[in-house]
């Protein structure tokens, strides 16, 4: 018998005879476990069909333009004062809207093409739509004495531009917030200097459902013509301006409305010179860093062209200008001095500047007192509501020859004789509207075009119509971009 002992024979390798328990890892490295082997092949397909079905990169479709929706809820708001305030609809619904001023509120029967009155007071009124009657409202309140005060939904940049703050020209700031929540406002003032500094005026809040009216001749008094900028950083906010002037003596012109204008821009168009002899006066805004410089055309129907005595108006950085402008408006001379024909009368002024600018006419006759802003040339359908009385279209700036398909309606709904009006670049055109008209729709064909109403029956008033808001955009929301 052999006086060794062990498992295995000489030259064997030992075998572990403990029995069950934990096996010690071999060395070198340890065992994958089967359930993340599996997950971690499916990520890493899953990854590489991404790859492959990817036709755009995440920049790409951040970038995605917004898509265009039928508008199924809107707003205007029509600004206080002492006139009668009017809605229609352009889509052919029919059905109620409601009108809130103040506390009260009401319902509004609209039906197709039909300007109906709204319950008003002085105070603010705000009107709502849903549904079919959303797209294509409109709204305006009208004075007395003809002044036309459009109803507009809420904007985050406004502008205006030749307003008052002095003892002969002052103008009142109205900010109204149409909801139930405060909003708030910062508003920008360029004078002749530069940017005046107003800190009450930087975040401004304005409670909900209420109207803060600021006396620019209190809030910030001084000399020169201004431009005011309101930019709502909270909430949603319209803003609108009434413009008065005090002679000697304490004779008040006005106050009459003085609407916002679009945003700032190279090449401006202001149409509607109302007629007879009178102070016009063209202000001008460059709210850039940079030395701005104008130059001045007169729109006839017949051409635009630059008179030779037309100055060159310089804007310095963030300033706003003022250039009297009665010679170019009063008439157009022909051979020898004076008017040629009515063809070549003066429908308004095309501004060409050296970087974006904003810009309005502001025309003292008599003692009537009127405001012309920019007009933007749009291929979109646009509409106005006006007062009875005589009244004039004023079309120009057209991108293209194309057509101008004008529709009016009278307060009762009747459908008045339809006109197609050819417009070409270069020239102005004009329409005279039936009396009775009070809803008025511009479609153009083919082109591009700005427009005005000049009314003078009741004093005198220039009204640009308003592009209908028919879509509303939506946003590009896809799942996994930054």
């Amino acid at each position: 018998m052999s006086g060794t002992t062990g498992s295995g024979r000489a030259g064997e390798t030992p075998v572990d005879t403990a029995g069950p328990g934990p096996r010690r890892p071999r060395a070198g490295g340890r065992r994958l476990d089967p359930v993340l082997a599996v997950a971690a092949v499916v990520v890493l397909v899953a990854a590489g069909l991404g790859l492959l079905t990817r036709t755009e990169s995440p920049r790409e479709a951040a970038d995605a333009a917004p898509r265009s929706e039928a508008l199924t809820r809107s707003s205007l708001v029509c600004p206080p004062g002492d006139g009668d305030v009017r809605v229609a609809t352009t889509s052919g619904a029919t059905g109620p809207v409601v009108a809130r001023s103040g506390s009260d509120s009401a319902q509004v029967d609209l039906r197709p093409d039909r300007a109906a009155r709204a319950p008003s007071g002085e105070e603010a009124v705000v009107v709502r739509a849903e549904g079919a009657l959303a797209p294509g409202l409109v709204g305006a309140r009208t004075s007395a004495t003809g002044a036309v005060a459009p109803c507009t939904a809420p904007a985050f940049d406004q502008w205006f531009t030749g307003v008052g703050s002095g003892a002969e020209h002052r103008s009142v700031l109205e900010l109204t917030n149409p909801d139930g929540g405060r909003a708030v406002v910062d508003v920008t003032v360029l004078g002749r200097n530069g940017v005046v500094d107003v800190p009450r005026l930087q975040g401004l809040a304005v409670a909900g459902g209420a109207t803060t009216r600021l006396d620019l001749a209190e809030v910030v008094p001084r000399r020169e013509d201004l431009t005011v900028r309101v930019q709502t950083t909270r909430g949603r906010v319209t803003a609108a301006v009434e413009d008065s002037l005090v002679e000697v003596g304490g004779t008040e012109v006005g106050p009459e409305p003085l609407p916002s204008q679009p945003g700032p821009a190279t090449d401006t168009l202001l149409l509607g010179s109302p007629p007879g002899d009178g102070e016009r006066l063209l202000t001008v805004a460059n709210p850039t860093s940079d030395e701005g410089r104008s130059t001045l055309e007169v729109v006839t129907a017949t051409s635009t062209f630059a008179p030779q005595d037309a100055p060159e108006v310089v804007i310095p950085p963030r300033a706003t200008v003022q250039v009297d402008v009665g010679a170019l408006l009063a008439s157009t001379p022909g051979p020898g001095g004076s008017p040629s024909s009515d063809e070549d009368a003066p429908l308004g002024l095309r501004l060409s500047s050296t970087v974006p600018v904003t810009a309005s006419v502001r025309t003292r006759t008599d003692d009537e007192l009127s405001t012309t802003t920019s007009t933007v040339a749009t291929d979109a359908p646009s509409a106005v509501l006006l007062p009875g009385g005589r009244k004039q279209l004023l079309l120009g700036g057209a991108t293209s020859s194309g057509s101008v398909d004008v529709a009016a309606w009278s307060g009762r709904g009747r459908a008045l004789p339809a006109e197609s009006v050819d417009v070409e670049p270069g020239r102005g055109s004009t329409v005279d509207l039936p009396g009775a008209a009070r809803l008025v729709v511009l479609t153009p064909d083919g082109t591009q075009v700005g427009s005005a109403a000049v009314l003078t029956t009741d004093g005198q008033a220039v009204v640009a119509p308003r592009e209908l808001q028919l879509t509303q955009p939506v946003p590009q929301v896809r799942p996994g971009l930054p």
